[in-house]
C-alpha cells in the first residue's frame, strides 16, 4: 500500500511538472524560434510590417497558409511606449486583426464587420496615450505578434497589386509621448 501511494505522488508530481513545463514553457519556445526564424528570413524588425500575398505551396514561412489570404504581420515591441498602427484595408472583403502574446495566446481579434470601416487606425501599448480618433489596445505583454488577414476573393494581378497596395499603406510608429 505504501509503495502503490509513493508511486501514485511521484506520478502527480511529475505529471504536475511536466503539465506546467509544457503549458508555460513550449508557447513561449516556439515563439522565439518563430520570431527568430522571422528575422533570419526576412530580416523583419519589431514593429515592421511584412506582406505575404497569397501564398503557394512553396511559402513556408507559415506551416500550411492558406492560400486565399493575404498576410501582414509584425512583431510588435511596446517596451519603449505605444505604437500607432494605420492604413487602409480593402471594402467590402473581409479582414481582420489579432494580437498574440509570445506564449501565443490571442487577446484581440476584431475583422472587418465590426471595424465598420475600411480604415485602420489603432494604438497598442500598456498606457493609453490618448491618441484622437483611434482605438487604444491594451498590449497583454510589451511584445507579441500582430497578423492581419485579408480575403483574396479575386486572385487577378489587378485586383492581387490593388490589395497588396492597400496593404503597403500599412504603418507603424511609435506614439509621441510628451
Amino acid at each position: 500500500m505504501r509503495k502503490a501511494l509513493i508511486i501514485i505522488l511521484a506520478a502527480m508530481t511529475f505529471g504536475s511538472a511536466g503539465y506546467h513545463t509544457t503549458m508555460y514553457f513550449l508557447p513561449n519556445y516556439i515563439y522565439a524560434k518563430f520570431k527568430t526564424r522571422g528575422a533570419d528570413t526576412f530580416g523583419n524588425l519589431p514593429n515592421q510590417t511584412r506582406i505575404l500575398l497569397a501564398p503557394d505551396e512553396n511559402s513556408r514561412t507559415v506551416v500550411k497558409p492558406n492560400p486565399d489570404f493575404a498576410y501582414v504581420s509584425t512583431f510588435y515591441d511596446v517596451s519603449e511606449g505605444p505604437i500607432h498602427i494605420s492604413g487602409s484595408l480593402p471594402d467590402s472583403i473581409y479582414w481582420s486583426v489579432a494580437f498574440y502574446q509570445p506564449n501565443t495566446i490571442n487577446y484581440y481579434v476584431k475583422n472587418d464587420m465590426q471595424y465598420g470601416s475600411p480604415n485602420l487606425n489603432i494604438v497598442l501599448g500598456e498606457k493609453n496615450p490618448q491618441v484622437e480618433n483611434s482605438e487604444f489596445i491594451n498590449a497583454q505583454s510589451s511584445e507579441g505578434f500582430m497578423l492581419i488577414r485579408v480575403l483574396i476573393t479575386d486572385k487577378s494581378l489587378s485586383n492581387l497589386d490593388r490589395i497588396e497596395n492597400l496593404l503597403k499603406t500599412i504603418t507603424i510608429e511609435k506614439v509621441k509621448t510628451e
